[in-house]
């Protein structure tokens, strides 16, 4: 009886210090995130995720129309915004309607409880009911 009561003990306390090592982790990312912000700008942004995409269209091809008047730019990790620009100007790209010049249009708005960024193309668009699980 003695020997399964320390057995248990043992197994709660290694259950334990692996709560608190994940809970240590959690803080370290949120720090880590923290102390990562910048001010990010959203044209700049936009520029270089276009520059990325290379030679995928030629500039008759695609027409960027961008409006950051409400706000052009917020405190968060360059690399994780940039990643977003670059993948959803990739996506409007890559699924592009092959009859008609690309018009991708970026916006910013503010609102009374939350800030948007808007993209906005004219491409072959989504089945909603065929695809709705893989949208992120």
């Amino acid at each position: 009886m003695r020997n399964k009561l320390v057995c248990d003990m043992l197994n709660n306390v290694k259950r334990l210090d692996t709560v608190v090592r994940d809970l240590n982790n959690i803080l370290k990312v949120k720090a880590d995130y923290n102390n990562s912000r910048e001010l990010v700008d959203f044209q700049c942004l936009t520029d270089n995720a276009l520059h990325m995409t290379g030679t995928l269209l030629s500039e008759d091809q695609i027409t960027i129309k961008t409006n950051f008047n409400d706000f052009d730019s917020m405190l968060t990790s360059r690399s994780y915004l940039h990643s977003v620009f670059y993948n959803i100007i990739l996506n409007s790209i890559k699924y592009k309607h092959p009859e008609r010049e690309l018009i991708l249009q970026i916006s910013s708005s503010s609102g009374i409880e939350f800030n948007t960024l808007t993209f906005l193309d004219n491409g072959l668009g989504i089945e909603l009911g065929k695809n709705r699980k893989e949208l992120f």
